[in-house]
């Protein structure tokens, strides 16, 4: 098991290095800033001796596209659409790498779904079950919201 987790660690590594290449001979500096920093992010969790899991590569890959989108808002806000674009090309980069999105009513009603299945197994919920409720959500929909599935619990904790 040990060896397919270190074939599988090398397969990505690799992948992301010849992606990396490609990006370097087509001079596409925006691609190539987006792979460094995903490969980056990647060795931070292997080599912190945890197994990087698909389910981590999609945290990973979520977080460093919200954050770009993020930061671009607040370029725009500011009055900045120079940075604001680069922050966006980036966020479209790594958009690739992500799973399709749910929609929101997607995420409500598989949320709605582990909830019944949560409190007949456990009994009622509470915000206390958020996490539990979120993980079970997460199985399905790996790159779900966070927030609208925290909203259905408290709608139905009302």
């Amino acid at each position: 098991l040990k060896k397919n987790i270190i074939i599988i660690k090398n397969m990505l590594n690799n992948k992301i290095d010849k992606m990396i290449m490609e990006a370097r001979k087509d001079n596409n500096k925006t691609l190539l800033t987006v792979l460094q920093a995903i490969k980056s992010e990647f060795s931070n969790i292997i080599h912190s001796g945890n197994e990087l899991t698909k389910e981590k590569e999609i945290k990973i890959l979520s977080k460093m596209f919200k954050e770009r989108n993020e930061v671009a808002n607040t370029y725009l806000v500011n009055n900045r659409p120079d940075l604001a674009s680069s922050e966006l090309k980036e966020a479209a980069e790594i958009s690739k790498f992500l799973p399709e999105e749910v929609s929101e009513e997607e995420i409500e009603k598989e949320t709605r779904v582990c909830i019944s299945y949560y409190s007949a197994e456990y009994g009622a919920i509470s915000m206390k079950n958020t996490k539990d409720i979120m993980a079970l959500v997460k199985k399905k929909y790996p790159n779900a919201d966070g927030k609208i599935i925290s909203k259905v619990i408290k709608e139905v904790c009302k």
